[in-house]
């Protein structure tokens, strides 16, 4: 699955807000997501790439594990299925089992985020 810039910034922004508790604005016209915008003094802090990097996935892995969750993340499937989301991430907490699969480990690990905390995506 592509996800053009737009979409995958907008969903970092989901990320950012659901699994960090931070507001967070979408600029399209900044093709990027950004947190305290000062709209006088045009200052702003872009977010990680947290579904698109193994260093924005791992600031999401160490939050929900402070938050009380468990993690495993499988990856399955040689190289020919390589494109069919070989990667399944898990967050457990108290008999609950949130799971997502996607075709990256970091896309994967913030669907399971995501649905560990929301309760759906």
């Amino acid at each position: 699955m592509n996800r053009d810039i737009q979409t995958v910034r907008a969903f970092d922004a989901q990320v950012s807000e659901v699994v960090f508790g931070i507001k967070t604005e979408y600029r399209h016209w900044f093709s990027g997501a950004v947190r305290n915008y000062d709209y006088m003094n045009d200052i702003h802090e872009i977010i990680p790439a947290y579904s698109t990097t193994w260093e924005g996935m791992k600031l999401v892995v160490e939050e929900m594990k402070r938050k009380g969750w468990s993690f495993t993340l499988q990856c399955w499937g040689d190289e020919e299925q390589i494109e069919e989301m070989p990667y399944e991430a898990t967050f457990g907490f108290l008999g609950s089992e949130p799971t997502a699969t996607a075709n990256t480990a970091p896309h994967a690990v913030c669907l399971a985020a995501l649905k560990a905390l929301e309760g759906n995506v």
